[in-house]
């Protein structure tokens, strides 16, 4: 995001052969400073299940990595190969 407002999103397809399941993950910078939170949605495209997940990326340590951040679950049917994610930023945290 270049934005320290927020308000920016970036959408994207994940086009796979059908499962049951899939679950999506996200690899976000973590880092120290000049980070804000960003709320990730999931819609699946066959079957219209929509899941959420908040995601804040600045955390205390000094020092910036990648994580992978897990936005469905195993077990429920949120992704079947079909899905849209959607990424939109909120106000950096200083």
């Amino acid at each position: 995001a270049t934005n320290a407002t927020g308000r920016e999103w970036i959408e994207f397809d994940i086009d796979l052969s059908n499962h049951s399941c899939y679950a999506v993950y996200l690899a976000v910078l973590m880092s120290y400073e000049n980070m804000g939170k960003v709320t990730v949605n999931v819609l699946d495209r066959q079957t219209g299940n929509e899941s959420s997940l908040d995601i804040d990326s600045q955390w205390a340590s000094p020092i910036s990595v990648w994580s992978d951040v897990q936005v469905t679950k195993d077990d429920v049917s949120s992704c079947t190969g079909k899905c849209t994610v959607k990424v939109t930023t909120h106000p950096q945290t200083p």
